[in-house]
């Protein structure tokens, strides 16, 4: 095995080591100070070495910077380990298929990190077309499916269920709230063609509350986009899964 040392490395580190020699010399010998310091004029060593004072503190100022970060990221993760982060959730637009049919459909996701409970509750949202609405047509917890009675013929919005505290070690359990979408008072299609279709922007609130000794209120937030048909192609005759 060969533990040469790469000759560039080699010539570099000899000129360090002579520029290294040569800024001692300059700098700490009384000889020097003849050179660079005349009479009662401001000596180019002394600004030298206040310069290296001011290299000192913003080192110094760059290492507290860094074991902040260091510091933050520790106490997220000591968080995590304890159970003590919140709930994370995020909203994705699915297709429910009717036959040939196509009708939107958003799923909101919620993960709970929390060693804590949580309990659903309200979901309410803001769409950019007052005329589209989401309400909820069932909710799954973990491999349990609740549906919402005549979800098709009722706008619900409340979610009314609980998802487990997260256990260290463990897997987080993972909910998710479906919801159908709604055009005035009929659920909206998907486009059929690039000609009759509307991009939808909707944003959700779902409220919770983490439970233990009290109750501690929390509101999660989610957006997403999605697209429903508009016109003559949202006006077609709608069958219902039986």
């Amino acid at each position: 095995m060969n533990s040469r040392a790469p000759e560039p490395f080699l010539s570099w580190l000899g000129a360090a080591f002579i520029v290294a020699a040569f800024l001692a010399y300059l700098f700490l010998t009384t000889p020097s100070e003849v050179v660079l310091c005349r009479g009662d004029e401001n000596c180019f060593r002394d600004w030298i070495g206040a310069l290296s004072g001011w290299a000192g503190l913003s080192a110094a100022l760059l290492t507290i910077r860094v074991m902040s970060r260091q510091l933050r990221e520790q106490q997220v993760h000591t968080a995590y380990l304890r159970g003590d982060v919140n709930p994370t959730i995020y909203a994705t637009r699915e297709i429910r298929w009717v036959g040939l049919q196509a009708f939107a459909k958003v799923d909101v996701v919620v993960m709970n990190l929390n060693r804590r409970p949580l309990r659903m509750g309200r979901l309410e949202w803001a769409t950019s077309d007052a005329s589209v609405a989401i309400s909820i047509a069932g909710v799954t917890v973990g491999a349990q499916h609740e549906s919402k009675m005549l979800s098709e013929q009722i706008q619900h919005n409340f979610v009314h269920e609980t998802v487990p505290g997260h256990e260290p070690g463990g897997r987080p359990t993972t909910s998710k709230v479906h919801c159908h979408v709604w055009r005035g008072d009929q659920l909206a299609r998907l486009p059929t063609s690039d000609q009759h279709w509307e991009e939808i922007r909707v944003r959700i609130k779902l409220r919770c509350e983490l439970l233990d000794s009290k109750e501690v209120p929390l509101i999660l937030e989610a957006e997403t986009i999605f697209d429903v048909a508009v016109g003559a192609a949202q006006q077609e005759d709608t069958v219902f899964e039986i």
